[in-house]
């Protein structure tokens, strides 16, 4: 139970269901005939490719497993006659998860009534100019696609400030739309951020903001990148799947298609749009959304501007996850083989493809490989081995029986508590 215990105190409820599962001796086929449902969708649940959240599943299998409901995050439950005690084993803080918290409740400032105050300014220091602003939100950018989030972070509520201080005092007219959009940008790589470190809620807040700056302007790529933000958070919230879905289709089919940025952002709508019904089995529809994003991406360049997210050359890469959402590691493997590494740009996009790769390795039962590739990623991007999607994939791998050499240092690296 121990175990147990401790992949119920950090969320993992896959891995609740998993240990449980066997702790009963019971196999994935008759566990499934249990809960109403077919082996490879409690393959899926048990390997993170579907999401475990709905509450009705949860109680469902904390009941047939009898568990208590706390141990999938549900409270109590009517099992059979419960023995175990109530109470989860704490998790314990590591250095990297108040790291994380720290850097989340930098972000949320900008979520209150107002942002942060704008410092005083001398008489003899201008205030500052729309180029001004521009230059340090492309150096903001370019944090992000370092994987510097700490820096980014403490940077952006006070760019966020000085950028909304000019938009309010701008003439109103091009000036005004023109800091606004701005703005807009700003909110939009705070809900990025929000979104790598794992916090949806939050994410979802901030690209909120920034939509609603970016139809202001009547920029529909900013706004298209903005809803798809939105989307991606409701689709983590596991609450609004149908209202993710029809938000990212009703934002594509509504883009023009007369020019590439409209066609890129149309494209990454898509793409997203087909990795969210991968991971709730409806895999039809999203070999259909993603072959229309496939064919859109046919009508752009390889070599797009960096922070451009939706390129030919990145297709394999989307290619990989849509794999992995599907629970098809041999196709996510496949995928990874035409990926070109130099054209993704970025260390942010290369950690994501290593990432990627690792997830692919961990589906496909090779959990060496998943090490070797998760070390490669960092080497990218030390700051995304921090997050809780990898932390949580290195926890799996410690649970299991025969784990790789070399994982007990990488997870304490990471700041995964081994005691």
């Amino acid at each position: 139970m121990c175990r147990i215990c401790r992949a119920a105190g950090r969320g993992d409820y896959a891995q609740v269901l998993r240990l449980a599962r066997e702790l009963r001796h019971l196999t994935q086929g008759r566990f499934a005939s249990l809960i109403g449902t077919d082996r490879t969708v409690v393959s899926r649940y048990e390997t993170g490719a579907r999401p475990l959240h709905d509450i009705t599943v949860l109680r469902t299998c904390a009941r047939v497993l009898d568990l208590s409901g706390d141990l999938f995050g549900v409270g109590a439950v009517n099992t059979h006659d419960h023995h175990e005690s109530n109470s989860v084993c704490p998790h314990r803080a590591t250095g990297d998860d108040v790291d994380r918290r720290a850097v989340l409740k930098t972000l949320a400032v900008l979520t209150g009534a107002s942002v942060l105050p704008v410092p005083a300014v001398s008489a003899a220091e201008p205030p500052d100019g729309l180029p001004t602003l521009r230059a340090d939100l492309a150096a903001a950018h370019a944090l992000f696609d370092a994987g510097r989030y700490t820096t980014l972070a403490a940077a952006l509520p006070p760019l966020i400030s000085r950028t909304d201080h000019l938009r309010q005092t701008s003439t109103p007219g091009q000036a005004r739309d023109q800091a606004t959009g701005a703005l807009a940008h700003g909110y939009l790589l705070a809900g990025y951020l929000a979104n790598k470190l794992g916090d949806y809620p939050l994410s979802l807040l901030l690209a909120d903001r920034a939509r609603t700056h970016a139809a202001d302007t009547g920029d529909l790529v900013l706004a298209a990148a903005a809803t798809r933000e939105i989307a991606v958070a409701l689709r983590h919230t596991d609450h609004h799947r149908a209202d993710a879905a029809r938000l990212l289709t009703d934002t594509a089919d509504a883009l023009p298609t007369t020019r590439q940025d409209h066609l890129a952002a149309r494209g990454s709508l898509l793409v997203t749009a087909a990795l969210g019904a991968a991971r709730h089995d409806t895999p039809r529809t999203a070999h259909a959304l993603f072959a229309e994003a496939t064919t859109l991406s046919r009508h752009l360049p390889a070599d797009t501007p960096a922070g451009t997210t939706f390129t030919a050359s990145q297709m394999p890469l989307y290619r990989m996850a849509l794999g992995n959402a599907l629970g098809d590691s041999a196709a996510a493997l496949h995928a990874a083989r035409s990926l070109t590494l130099g054209l993704l740009g970025t260390p942010e996009r290369r950690a994501r493809a290593y990432e990627d790769y690792a997830q692919a390795w961990h589906l496909h039962g090779n959990p060496a490989r998943c090490l070797t590739a998760l070390q490669t990623a960092g080497r990218h991007c030390p700051d995304g081995l921090r997050r809780p999607k990898i932390t949580t994939l290195v926890e799996r791998m410690l649970d299991q029986p025969h784990s790789p050499p070399g994982l007990p240092a990488f997870a304490a690296r990471i700041g995964i508590d081994l005691s």
